[in-house]
């Protein structure tokens, strides 16, 4: 037996064998799908805390898969402490709103509702007071690292309350463009499989894509962070080691955040180039989101730190932040270029330490968004 299980909760209409599509992309982990009985947030949660329970005695490490009805129902268990890190697909994230809205597709008021329990629909919906009532007294409150893909098409859950979920619950957020709520197309459950492996584009640019980045970009990522010329700004060139580590501390900044720095690559090749994105930095007694980039040597000058910069600013913006910083040495002419191309005005000089080192020359450029 493994020592790692991976747990997959479907969705309404599913099945527990649909589990055996993820055995591939976990192949270090047994797969297991549950089959449950019940579709009401108060039964189907108590079977999926029982089944964690059990599970969690026989493996080091639970990762959840679940999908659209199938998330709202794991976040009304009690297994937060259980699970190492979540994958939703198109999760049902406010059922209380989505109730509202099939009552107001079937023209049935809240008085309506309340007299006579149990309402069906023409959809194939039924409408239940008794679970509108439940969903109000028993909010969500989810804090495992979660990973959220969403269709664009998505007809059933708006995108404006997967935002504010994953916002409130610093989940990382894909959308699909084309995708629907069902990922069930050969080319949806491509993009799904690029997403569980963490490959999938998170902004694109007119020539460049930023995906996460994982280990297996130790080696190229070097080429930029162990060259003594790329890193002249900073104490000293990374070793491997520490390329590594900084891999490792962006893998948790998208599981904390919802963001990091990302792999930057060429569109018209797939070739990795750098890294840029956004990190929560301290500048004296602030906590700022920030973006930062480095590029390899010979990709500088074709104006592309500019505009992966210009995209982590709109992203930044779309997700609610309301200010953008970048900071550098005070001779590092190139950088404070890019941050004023970005818009950035520069706000004050200060000290701040850097791998261990007190620098003294850095400077501060924001930007209101």
């Amino acid at each position: 037996m493994n020592k790692k299980l991976v747990l997959y909760i479907h969705g309404k209409g599913g099945s527990a064998a649909e589990c055996e599509h993820y055995k591939s992309l976990f192949p270090d982990c047994d797969c297991l799908g549950l089959d449950y009985k019940t579709f009401t947030p108060w039964e189907t949660g108590r079977e999926i805390e029982e089944a964690v329970n059990k599970f969690a005695s026989l493996y080091e490490k639970i990762i959840l898969i679940a999908n659209s009805i199938g998330a709202f129902f794991s976040m009304n268990a009690d297994i937060c402490t259980k699970i190492e890190r979540a994958y939703f697909i198109s999760p049902v994230v406010d059922m209380e709103k989505m109730i509202l809205n099939l009552m107001s597709w079937a023209g049935v008021s809240e008085d309506d509702l309340k007299r006579d329990k149990i309402i069906k629909t023409d959809f194939g919906e039924d409408l239940s007071w008794d679970y509108l009532c439940y969903v109000r007294a028993h909010s969500l409150n989810w804090t495992v690292p979660t990973k959220i893909l969403y269709g664009s098409e998505d007809n059933l859950v708006p995108k404006e309350t997967v935002e504010a979920f994953a916002r409130k619950n610093a989940s990382s957020l894909t959308v699909m463009q084309g995708g629907e709520h069902w990922f069930h197309t050969d080319e949806q459950m491509r993009f799904l499989d690029e997403w569980i492996k963490g490959k999938t584009k998170i902004l694109e640019t007119e020539r460049l894509f930023l995906r996460q980045m994982t280990l297996e970009d130790t080696d190229t990522l070097a080429l930029v962070m162990s060259d003594p010329e790329s890193m002249k700004f900073y104490p000293h060139p990374f070793s491997r080691e520490e390329v590594e580590n900084w891999i490792k501390w962006n893998l948790d900044n998208y599981q904390k955040y919802g963001f990091g720095l990302w792999a930057v690559c060429l569109k018209e090749s797939g070739e990795m180039i750098g890294d840029c994105g956004i990190t929560m930095q301290q500048v004296e007694n602030d906590l700022f989101p920030e973006i930062g980039y480095h590029l390899r040597k010979e990709f500088r000058g074709k104006g592309y730190a500019t505009e992966v910069a210009k995209a982590c600013a709109e992203f930044a913006k779309e997700r609610g932040m309301k200010k953008i910083i970048s900071y550098m040495k005070s001779d590092n002419l190139p950088s404070r270029h890019v941050a004023e191309r970005n818009g950035m005005k520069f706000v004050k000089a200060f000290t701040k330490t850097v791998m261990g080192k007190l620098v003294v020359d850095e400077v501060l450029y924001m930007k209101d968004l």
